[in-house]
Parts: C-alpha cells; sequence; structure tokens
C-alpha cells in the first residue's frame, strides 16, 4: 500500500511540474538534487525554514501559467 504523500512532498511535485524540473526547482531553494529527491520522496522530511521560499515559487510559476 502507498503511504500518502504528504503536503509538503506534494507542494514540492507542484512546484517541479510547474518549473519543468527537479533541477530547476532545487537550484530555486538553493539544494542539491538528491536531497531534493529525498524531501520528494518523503525518506527526509523538508525544513520549515524553506516553505516560504517554496510558496513564492509557486506564486509565481502559478502566475506566469495564468498570464
Amino acid at each position: 500500500m502507498n503511504t500518502p504523500l504528504s503536503i509538503k512532498q506534494t507542494l514540492l511535485h507542484r512546484a517541479a511540474k510547474l518549473l519543468r524540473g527537479k533541477d530547476k526547482l532545487a537550484v530555486q531553494l538553493d539544494v542539491l538534487e538528491p536531497l531534493l529527491d529525498a524531501w520528494m520522496d518523503g525518506t527526509v522530511e523538508m525544513p520549515d525554514v524553506k516553505m516560504p521560499r517554496l510558496s513564492a515559487i509557486l506564486n509565481k510559476a502559478g502566475d506566469q501559467t495564468r498570464g
């Protein structure tokens, strides 16, 4: 049985999709891609200190997709 994604994991996956790549998301979050992968697969929890940056990334990417 698959464990449901946490809210942070869901947001990370959405941001990677909006940016068209985990590599781009890793750069914007200022982390190495293997760490981002660990956050996304749930083996390591993303620290709360990264949430404001992730929120800004999602807002900016969302604004760009809406026009």
